[in-house]
Parts: structure tokens; sequence; C-alpha cells
């Protein structure tokens, strides 16, 4: 469900900032990390979608740097978030299952690491996987769950919005903040309000009942035209968030709040629409799922678009090189920073990418976004394969006929998950009602 969707702080070399908080003496810069849960790129304009569902953030990334092909660790809230929060892929942090623990003890969380550093910390998230109960709250001075998103209240997304402003208004303008929002608002049920629910109509699209997603996840059949259906409900919930963005971003602007802080907006994962015969996400590693937005903006930064492949476990790291703090030695992510500054020559890093689920089934995949996937079932052993480069929709599995690759990549794989150091999940509480309810809601349960 790596966000989608996150916040940079760019200081120092090719992206000092010279700019200082016009709202205050704070000389450090304020980091604003957005993650737009389940957005995937490929439904944004900046990333080629040819529908019109993101005018905003189209004209922002202009300005920013666009990360074209950024891959998610996990195709699911929970474990790509973590791993946002600690530069860690899902085996190494351990909270990999819903029920199976929350973030360790042991576990550094970035809002810790900026909390020690002088930043006040401030979450508003939509809660569901997002909350406290997995560890979330750590760090954080205050920590605000909009239950309205998930309990059909007309709250939503704009609230968040409402009530992070409001905050920031009686902040301590002589000390820099990070501030964390999160919202489920592209998220199913798909349930944009109007005229966004009739934005965009595709030829072909049968209507069915968006609101109950809980049994798409349970796979009862979903016709083609009822994937168009909620396909373009999706797209129109993109456009209502991609509204709310702009005011967030008008209001901080005119508050000032703008003139000394970097955003960085991403998601966590995508979803699906019967690309390969399901609804929602959670179920697979596939393309559509994995392939998330992941743009940063702010003073002193060029606007630029880099093509390598990268992934959501590289913001922590990245954000630590950029505010000069030590980063951590035993994390899986790498700093962005050198690719940020065009010194290729001082990144060096695999080409591919390593997303996990362990939620049901046990699947692994390694990805270079324009030129071939490979998928692995830990549990039946088998294998998958698609050329990218032909076949961008990774509708040909060709495994059978490349066992050769298919061994290079095991062994890939092998190394690279034997040189990860496990950390031991948490205790998790039992989840309330609310909880539960959060989650039946979202198609989870």
């Amino acid at each position: 469900m790596f966000l989608v969707c996150l916040v940079l702080v760019l200081v120092g070399g090719a992206y000092a900032l010279k700019a200082t908080r016009s709202v205050g003496s704070s000389a450090k810069p304020n980091l604003i990390l957005i993650s737009l849960d389940t957005l995937r790129a490929d439904r944004l304009g900046t990333y080629k979608y040819p529908r019109d569902t993101s005018p905003f953030l189209d004209r922002w990334s202009q300005d920013a740097v666009v990360f074209e092909h950024a891959v998610s660790v996990a195709p699911w809230t929970l474990p790509s978030h973590v791993s946002m929060f600690t530069g860690l892929y899902p085996s190494s942090h351990g909270v990999t299952r819903a029920k199976k623990g929350s973030i360790g003890a042991d576990t550094q969380l970035l809002t810790e690491i900026l909390k020690k550093d002088g930043y006040q910390t401030f979450a508003f998230t939509a809660g569901g996987y997002v909350s406290e109960r997995y560890g979330f709250g750590r760090g954080f001075d205050s920590f605000l769950v909009n239950k309205g998103e998930h309990l059909g209240e007309a709250r939503g997304f704009p609230y968040t919005v409402k009530l992070a402003q409001e905050k920031l208004k009686t902040s301590d303008p002589t000390k820099p903040y990070f501030l964390f929002l999160h919202t489920y608002a592209v998220h199913c049920p798909y349930d944009p309000p109007a005229p966004y629910d009739r934005m965009f109509v595709s030829p072909g699209a049968e209507r069915i009942d968006a609101v109950s997603c809980a049994r798409f996840f349970g796979e009862d059949p979903v016709s083609p035209g009822n994937a168009l259906y909620l396909s373009d409900l999706y797209d129109g919930s993109v456009r209502f968030l991609d509204l709310q963005l702009e005011k967030l971003f008008a209001g901080l602007k005119e508050s000032g709040h703008l003139d000394n802080t970097i955003v960085v907006i991403t998601s966590d994962h995508g979803e699906e629409f019967l690309e390969h015969g399901r609804i929602g996400h959670k179920k697979s590693v596939h393309k559509e799922l994995l392939m998330i937005p992941l743009i940063v903006g702010g003073p002193g930064i060029k606007g630029q678009r880099i093509p390598d492949t990268v992934s959501n476990v590289d913001l922590l790291p990245t954000i630590l090189e950029l505010l000069h703090l030590p980063i951590p030695a035993e994390i899986d992510g790498h700093s962005l920073v050198a690719m940020m500054r065009g010194a290729q020559e001082d990144y060096s890093r695999p080409p591919y990418q390593l997303s996990e689920l362990d939620h049901g089934s046990v699947l692994r995949s390694l990805m270079e976004p324009v030129s071939e996937q490979f998928i692995v079932d830990l549990k039946s052993h088998e294998s998958e394969l698609y050329d990218l480069k032909n076949d961008p929709g990774s509708q040909k599995n060709i495994a059978l006929a490349m066992p050769d690759r298919i061994a290079e990549w095991k062994g890939i794989l092998d190394r690279l998950i034997k040189g990860l150091h496990a950390r031991a999940a948490g205790t998790l509480e039992p989840a309330s009602k609310e909880q539960i309810q959060q989650l039946k809601t979202l198609g989870y349960l």
C-alpha cells in the first residue's frame, strides 16, 4: 500500500539553502514529508500520465527533483512506511506482517534522530497501519490520527491539512520542524466527492460498488469494465488530492513556511486494476504495485529528472547526509545526495531494487524498471522473469526459457538477503474496535 507518499532537507554543496525562514530565526531548514498512500507513479502527469489528474503537482515538480524510477520495498503500507523511517528493508526491520509486531526498540527512527538534533516533530496521519500501535509515534512531539478518513465522515485529507496548518502557527519559530503528513485519499474505498467522482469516464466502464472494497482484496470476480470504473474513481481521487495539496502549499507559501522548507512527496506503494488479475494490492509484487512517485523540492533545489533506479529505503540516509548528521552503520539504504548533485562517479550501487512481501505469500522481487524484473516465491520456489524493455506491462513470464538468468538472479538475491541484519520486532498491542473498523473499511479485514 515506500508513501504514496516523503520529505528531505537539502543542505550544503550544490543544494545550499540560502533562504532563511521568514517566520522565525531558525538557521536549519524545515522538513515536510508527505506520504500519499497507494499512489502509483504512472497516474501523475509528471510521470507521463495522459489524463489531467495532477495539474498542481505537475507544475510544482518542474522546479523539483523528480526520481523517474523509484521502487517501493513492499506493496503495502506497514512495511513500506517502516522502511521509509528506518532505512531498512522489511527483512531487516522485521515488521513484515500485520499481526507480527511493531517497530523494535533497537530500531532507530528518523524522527528520533531529528528530535535529538533539536527538531520539533509533528505527525498527522490517517491511522490504520500508520499508527502509534505499530511504533510510528516514537520521536514525535504530537501524533494526530484523522479518523474521519476511514469512517465515512466528510473530513478526509482537507481536515488533516487544516490541522497541520494550525499546528505550524503555534510552533516555535526559533526551532526547525519536521512535519509528516499521511493520507489514504486515493486508497480504497474509492469514493471521491463530486465532481471528481465523474471527472474521468472510460469507454466500457461498468458501475460497481466501489465503497465495499474488502471483497476486491478477497479476489471476488471483477470484470474488466468494473476495473475501468474503479480506475476512473481512483483517478478522480488523485485529482481531488492534488487540489488539497495545492491548498496546502498556498497556505504554506502565504505564511512564509516554504521560505526555508524542503518538501518530499512520495507514496508507499501503488494499486492494481486487473493488470495481473486483481484489484488492490498486498497480493503480489508486480510493477504497478511497486513504482512510486518521489519528488523533492524547495529552496536551492534545481529542477531535474533523474532516471536512475532508487528505493524508498534510501530516504533516511539521504536526509541524514543532507543534514550533515551521521548515518547509522547498519542500514540498508544508500544516500542519494551524490546522485542529486550529478556526481555519478561517486555513486556506487546495484541498478536493481529489492521488494518484499511476507503477507500470505512470501515473495521477493529484484527490479530494474526499464529492463527486467525477477520474482521468486520462497514457498513454492517458482520464479517469474519479465523483459520490461519489450514487455513494460510484465504480461509474459519468460522464466522457463531463461534458466541461466534465473539461476543468476537467485544467486544475487541469496547474497543480498544473507547480507541483511535482522532486528527483533516489538510487542504489538491488541487492536481496538475502532482500529479494526478502520482496517475493515480500508479492505484489509
